[in-house]
């Protein structure tokens, strides 16, 4: 079975009963403030939404986007091929070892929790994609790091209770937090659900907050 969402400027996103999204890349998207010249490399693709939104945003630089997962890549490109976008190319790669070049603007929406801490599903995709067992925090920096151009920014979304965990894997790849966004579920709420981070060379920069109401 085979799912469309339709996006604000047309773009086809295909998905399917185990490779869906949820409302957090589509926060981290709109948190990356894409330029129209950007070259992207969305890691951990999945169904493509974050690459997919970029590029029906205006995205237009020569871009990437990786899964290990060969049903992740198929909807990819389906649904890149059904919007007509052709800079975008989506492979079949394990982030571990991925070195496709520069790119000016990196992205991912990574596991949230360390293996056997986040419960687990009857689907082998969901597993990998909730638990570090396949891409840990350290392996998502390092991948940031081979592929990042000198003034290149590096996007990720975190629940808080893994914030120190990005800082460190950060600080040991060379890179530091540039910008974060504190998302909170309603005006309410004393704790954020999500943090949305920039990362680069540096310098550290602003910290702003998202209220997402229910």
């Amino acid at each position: 079975m085979r799912f469309i969402e339709i996006l604000d400027g047309g773009t086809v996103v295909r998905t399917s009963k185990e490779i869906r999204f949820t409302a957090d890349p589509l926060l981290l998207a709109r948190f990356c403030r894409p330029k129209e010249d950007d070259n992207c490399l969305d890691i951990g693709t999945g169904c493509g939404i974050i690459i997919l939104w970029l590029c029906d945003r205006g995205l237009r630089g020569h871009s990437a986007a990786i899964d290990i997962s060969p049903e992740a890549i198929e909807l990819t490109k389906r649904g890149l091929e059904e919007s007509g976008i052709t800079s975008v190319d989506a492979v079949l790669a394990d982030a571990r070892t991925f070195s496709g070049g520069l790119f000016s603007l990196i992205v991912c929406n990574p596991p949230y929790f360390r293996t056997g801490a986040g419960g687990v599903s009857g689907s082998d995709y969901r597993n990998i994609s909730r638990s570090d067992s396949e891409l840990t925090l350290r392996d998502m920096a390092l991948c940031m790091v081979r592929n990042l151009a000198p003034e290149g920014r590096a996007c990720f979304c975190i629940p808080p209770a893994r914030y120190d965990d990005a800082v460190q894997a950060l600080d040991e790849a060379g890179l530091c937090v540039t910008r974060k966004a504190l998302v909170y579920n309603s005006s309410g709420s004393d704790e954020p659900r999500l943090i949305l981070l920039e990362a680069g060379s540096g310098p550290a920069g602003s910290e702003t907050e998202i209220i997402v109401e229910n």
